[in-house]
Formats: C-alpha cells, structure tokens, sequence
C-alpha cells in the first residue's frame, strides 16, 4: 500500500501538483514508519521524497 501512495505522491509532483504530493508522500512515511521503522530503506526513500519538495 505504502508503495502505490508514495508512487502516486511522485506522479503528482511530475504533474506540479505539489500540495497533493506532498499528502501521499506524508501518507505513505506514516504507513512505512509504523509497519517498518524510521530506519528501514524504504522509509527513507519516501523520507527522501517529502524532503525533496519545495517547502510549503
């Protein structure tokens, strides 16, 4: 699940839609750091994600 949110995040900054990408990327690090850890690779790749969005 976390992967098809995150994925998505990513087609919509591709689509300059900022604001929701920036939700599915939060959506899928909460989904990551609950069932896997802060630390997990996955995890921060989508960390990675989040960060690499101009600030609000």
């Amino acid at each position: 699940m976390a992967t098809a949110v995150n994925n998505l995040g990513g087609v919509l900054r591709e689509q300059g839609d900022l604001a929701g990408a920036r939700a599915h990327f939060e959506r899928a690090l909460a989904i990551l750091e609950r069932s896997l850890g802060p630390d997990h690779p996955k995890t921060q790749l989508v960390r990675e994600n989040l960060d690499g969005l101009p600030p609000q």
